[in-house]
């Protein structure tokens, strides 16, 4: 998720935490995370949960795919993923289609020469473009061998 620490500094605000985040009190010391929204003259602090519920917005969640060339084998890209891992499993495909996930919520399709890498974006943004990286760094390996011949 793509956060930013905010700091009100144009004098003391009174911010009203609400839904989820209003639950539990925080320990003294202990922060709160949420989406600040200012409506009107007042500030609320919400969970993304409770986004929809107390305003006029909602919130989604996107998955990203990237395709990335990749003319190896797909035993290769499994061990190459299993070493950035640790954690890889092997999921059903069809004959021409191979299929793992990676970091539990992270799969990568290997169809033909390209790879799908595909994850619903927000935490594991990281991770997908590592694993894109790892992808393309192990293909362009194998890249002056093809050019030799």
């Amino acid at each position: 998720m793509n956060s930013q620490l905010a700091e009100l500094s144009s004098g003391e605000k009174m911010v009203k935490v609400m839904g989820e985040l209003a639950e539990k009190r925080p320990q003294r010391g202990e922060g709160l995370s949420g989406i600040l929204v200012r409506r009107d003259e007042n500030y609320h602090l919400l969970s993304p949960n409770d986004l929809q519920e107390y305003t006029s917005l909602s919130t989604t969640k996107l998955t990203q795919r990237v395709r990335v060339p990749f003319t190896r084998s797909f035993n290769t890209l499994q061990t190459a993923l299993f070493q950035l891992s640790g954690d890889v499993k092997r999921m059903q495909g069809t004959e021409k289609k191979y299929c793992v996930k990676v970091f539990k919520n992270i799969t990568v399709t290997k169809e033909d020469i390209v790879c799908i890498v595909e994850a619903v974006s927000g935490d594991d943004d990281h991770l997908v473009e590592t694993i894109e990286l790892a992808i393309k760094r192990l293909d362009d390996t194998v890249r002056p061998l093809i050019n030799l011949i």
